[in-house]
């Protein structure tokens, strides 16, 4: 599986000073649920509903197009588009769909003699234009810094995907993924 995400906040220069804009881009591909290709980019608003030292908390919604690349998008009431390209030749179909994304982010930190940092976000994606389609992701991250800039990461990443069996049985709706290693930080 393979993800690439793009959030970035744009802070308001009037208003509530806790209150932005999002722009939220993300690429992925995952075998385990059947998805060749999948780019999405949308914009919305978010909030931080806690922000003090040592612990940070937002949330976020906003609206946004996807495009993926499946097995068959008519089992989810989308109509079937054959694009000229690599992906033709082996029979994926372009789906093309808008949703609504719903983002949650919690950041907890410590600087102590050795820096601590965890990192939990989630996302919920309900489509607007396929009823019934839920897809979703977690992500939890913990740093600790083992000596000076050097930290032990940990990353566990969960992905939901009510379409992902829709045409072959062997796919899953859920996707876990584990991995661990060292970082430097500067």
């Amino acid at each position: 599986s393979t993800n690439m995400t793009l959030f970035r906040e744009f802070w308001r220069e009037r208003g509530k000073a806790d209150a932005f804009r999002v722009l939220n881009a993300v690429y992925s591909s995952n075998d385990a649920l059947g998805v060749a290709h999948r780019a999405s980019l949308g914009f919305g608003f978010g909030r931080y509903l806690m922000e003090d030292l040592g612990n940070e908390l937002a949330v976020s919604i906003g609206v946004q197009g996807v495009q993926e690349r499946r097995e068959s998008c008519e089992a989810q009431g989308r109509s079937r588009t054959m694009e000229i390209s690599a992906f033709a030749e082996s029979g994926l179909a372009t789906c093309n769909d808008a949703e609504l994304f719903i983002n949650l982010q919690w950041h907890l930190y410590s600087f102590q003699s050795r820096d601590m940092d965890i990192y939990f976000t989630s996302n919920a994606y309900p489509s607007l234009s396929d009823e019934g389609r839920l897809r979703g992701d977690m992500k939890l991250v913990l740093d600790w810094e083992l000596f000076n800039n050097f930290f032990w990461s940990i990353n566990a990443r969960a992905e939901i995907d009510n379409a992902g069996d829709q045409d072959d049985d062997s796919l899953d709706t859920t996707d876990f993924t584990l991995s661990t290693g060292i970082t430097w930080k500067y």
